[in-house]
């Protein structure tokens, strides 16, 4: 993800697509940018009805996803969640590998009562994408890019 990422949630009905509308077209003409509505998606749950699905995405001008992808929920989520954490302090090794514990338990599906099979070794998954992972960051590593990055050197 990037810093212009961003994911909005709302009930599927025509006074939260309107608002959503609106803080969009909003952002827009405040801030000179433009959204990239081909790069846009929407997300419905399974029982939104689909004569709301077609409304909506033609008032939003933004197509229909059926996979919104773990992956991409651990980038935009558990991974970044803890940022402001990991910005400020040097968080113990314990916490960091309980974090990768907990997205790799995510990622492939697993609980507390029931643990699935983990397919891919952990230090592939976090390689970048265009060397064959899928681009997380181990937590450890992505604390301490944080933290070393916010140390300002000290000028008497």
């Amino acid at each position: 993800m990037f810093a212009d990422d961003i994911f909005l949630f709302a009930s599927a009905d025509k006074k939260s697509t309107k608002a959503i509308k609106t803080v969009l077209e909003t952002f827009c003409s405040e801030s000179s940018q433009s959204i990239s509505l081909a790069k846009s998606k929407v997300f419905f749950s399974p029982n939104t009805d689909p004569c709301l699905k077609n409304w909506i995405t033609s008032t939003l001008g933004i197509g229909e996803t059926n996979n919104l992808g773990r992956a991409t929920l651990i980038k935009s989520t558990t991974c970044s969640i803890p940022a402001y954490y990991m910005q400020t302090m040097a968080l113990p090794r314990s916490i960091c590998n309980n974090l990768d514990k907990i997205i790799r338990n995510f990622l492939w599906g697993s609980s507390e009562n029931f643990r699935k099979l983990h397919r891919i070794n952990w230090n592939i998954i976090t390689k970048p994408v265009d060397l064959g992972g899928l681009g997380i960051k181990k937590a450890s590593a992505n604390n301490s890019a944080f933290f070393d990055k916010t140390q300002l050197p000290f000028h008497p």
